[in-house]
């Protein structure tokens, strides 16, 4: 691995203050709103969060800024300083050195992007179309370009769109100028679109679903973007331009910026914070803070100040901040501090990291014959470059724990004593350098329940009662828990809520509740008695819910009874005959399964 070389720009609170690498920039009470930064790093355009918003470049290099006025949305700068913005009505730029505005007097124009030469640029522009019944007068937004032409001036182009879809936008360029990514906008979701060259413009996702592009490296071949996943999610995702291949980041919401080598920079959600990610096929997602504690030697994290916001919010997942923008070919980052820790803004540049594929799709079990080991299987590294790793390094509670060859692709975590939950990664080891962390997985070793047992969930809490709960969807919208004061004797009893029912009632949702093993090898028999009510807020007539008891007998899951419910009803009990599912032995494992 190569050691990172951390350099830290920082613009805050009050003027302008250098302190060693340090620099302050910008007013206070103002958070900023971090654009663009130049291709070679050294400007950064933005805009304060003040009632109608000041534009501004910022100079890392000169420490200086620009103050470019109220109401102006730089959203490109090239690297020797020319300004592409918007001015709520139009949009125009400023060239090098100068001090006014030159504005395009298209209609309605709105500019989102500059090539680094600073001889295109692109957005959208408004033009009468015609394309409204009785509305002559109708201006629609359509993918423009403006290009600089020989004789001083420019000459402005419609880039090609659907015949029947009159409105667009190109929201990013390559460093050509030749491609663009961005979307058109038929009716009631804006369509993700690609622009090869001027005259062809391409729809990868055929479904009248929601999908944008939002980003597009400099070397025009990756594109990041935004997408309807179904089900009420959104998902943010990778489009390989060269292979055609769509790679989701299924945990992240949104792509800012995406880099030259395939490197995504976007946000996704940590509880009720947004929260930075990098991620890239080799890497795999991180949070970009642990990324910077991960790939930094402790000398060089040092060097960060630990008394800056920057610090906190690389360390603490509490603080909101995000990665705004990256240079093509990465490794330097705009970063911006959003309010509540101070409003400033950040470039931060790195040593290139050497990154190495990791291991995918791991998987624990703990096998019905001995509950006391854990067998952890894994696949290997998808690699693009031909690495091989030379072993891998299993982790048990975030701790080493041991290493096996690189052909090996399973361990046996044997003779666990202590009853718990133990969670597993894995590294792929290349000659001694680790790539990143495999997917996280959780194993439970528990003892038996004893029969009779009655369970009233009296801890509170099914973890702490060894019970294992899972969900189909987000677990904001539904979800096990337990309650006191419910059930015919006002005891403690497990309710599954789903919240915002109204808003997703057309939805499918599923959740399953499994215990860990009974041991019934001195009983005659097995039964399973208890209580349940169907309590709805509006009757589901046409979409029952239902309620599966199965049952694990040591090689599989087995069906016991089905519950349909339509209407709500009083509370009810049953009582089932699980003397047949049980495994040799005499032990079962009951599971519920409920959903719509």
């Amino acid at each position: 691995m190569k050691r990172l070389k951390i350099l830290i720009w920082l613009c805050g609170l009050t003027g302008l203050l250098a302190i060693e690498t340090q620099a302050q920039l910008w007013g206070p009470q103002t958070a900023g709103v971090i654009y663009k930064i130049s291709p070679n790093g050294r400007y950064v355009t933005g805009i304060t969060l003040s009632v109608n918003g000041n534009g501004f470049v910022w100079d890392t290099q000169s420490n200086s800024f620009e103050d470019l006025g109220q109401g102006v949305y730089p959203y490109g700068i090239t690297d020797n300083k020319m300004v592409v913005a918007n001015f709520g009505d139009n949009g125009g730029y400023l060239e090098p050195g100068a001090s006014v505005w030159s504005r395009f007097d298209t209609a309605a124009s709105w500019i989102r992007q500059v090539t680094p030469d600073g001889q295109t640029i692109a957005g959208f522009s408004g033009k009468k179309l015609y394309i409204v019944e009785n509305d002559p007068d109708y201006v629609s937004e359509v993918p423009y370009s403006w290009s600089r032409n020989g004789a001083g001036g420019w000459t402005t182009r419609e880039w090609a769109h659907p015949d029947t879809i009159k409105q667009g936008c190109i929201v990013d360029l390559s460093a050509d100028g030749q491609t663009a990514a961005g979307f058109i906008h038929p009716g009631t979701n804006r369509i993700a679109a690609l622009w090869t060259s001027p005259d062809s413009c391409k729809l990868p996702f055929s479904s009248g679903n929601f999908s944008e592009y939002l980003c597009i490296s400099a070397n025009g071949k990756y594109a990041g973007l935004s997408y309807d996943a179904g089900k009420a999610s959104v998902l943010s995702g990778i489009h390989n331009l060269e292979t055609g291949e769509i790679i989701p980041i299924p945990e992240g919401f949104r792509v800012n910026a995406v880099d030259n080598g395939g490197f995504a920079f976007g946000a996704y959600r940590q509880g009720s914070i947004d929260r930075p990610f990098i991620w890239s096929r080799k890497l795999g997602f991180m949070d970009f803070g642990d990324f910077i504690s991960a790939y930094a030697s402790e000398a060089e994290l040092d060097s960060l100040d630990s008394s800056t916001a920057l610090w906190r919010a690389l360390t603490n997942k509490a603080v909101t901040f995000s990665v705004s923008s990256v240079t093509p070919e990465g490794w330097t980052f705009a970063l911006c501090l959003q309010s509540g820790d101070g409003g400033e803004a950040y470039v931060l540049k790195i040593a290139p990291v050497a990154i190495y594929p990791f291991p995918k799709n791991l998987v624990a079990d703990v096998p019905p014959a001995d509950r006391n080991k854990v067998v952890l299987t894994w696949e290997a590294p998808e690699s693009e470059e031909g690495e091989t790793p030379t072993g891998y390094a299993i982790y048990r509670k975030g701790l080493p724990l041991a290493t096996v060859g690189g052909d090996t692709l399973t361990y046996t975590d044997a003779g666990i004593s202590t009853p718990g939950y133990y969670n597993y990664q894995v590294t792929a080891v290349y000659d001694g350098k680790h790539s990143n962390f495999s997917n996280t997985v959780q194993a439970v070793i528990i003892n038996n329940y004893d029969l009779p047992l009655r369970e009233n969930f009296d801890k509170l809490n099914l973890t702490a009662n060894y019970w294992t709960a899972e969900t189909s969807r987000n677990t904001g919208l539904m979800g096990w828990d337990v309650y006191s004061d419910v059930g015919v004797e006002n005891g403690t009893g497990l309710m599954l809520t789903v919240n915002n029912m109204y808003d997703y009632y057309d939805q499918e949702f599923s959740a399953s509740l499994t215990s860990k093993y009974l041991d019934g090898r001195d009983a005659s028999g097995i039964f399973l008695s208890f209580l349940m009510k169907p309590d709805y807020n509006q009757e589901s007539t046409l979409t029952p819910d239902t309620l599966l008891i199965d049952v694990h007998d040591g090689s599989e899951w087995k069906n016991v009874n089905k519950y349909v419910f339509r209407l709500s009803m009083e509370w009810k009990a049953d009582i089932l005959d699980l003397s047949d599912f049980s495994m040799p032995g005499g032990r079962c494992r009951p599971f519920l399964r409920t959903g719509y």
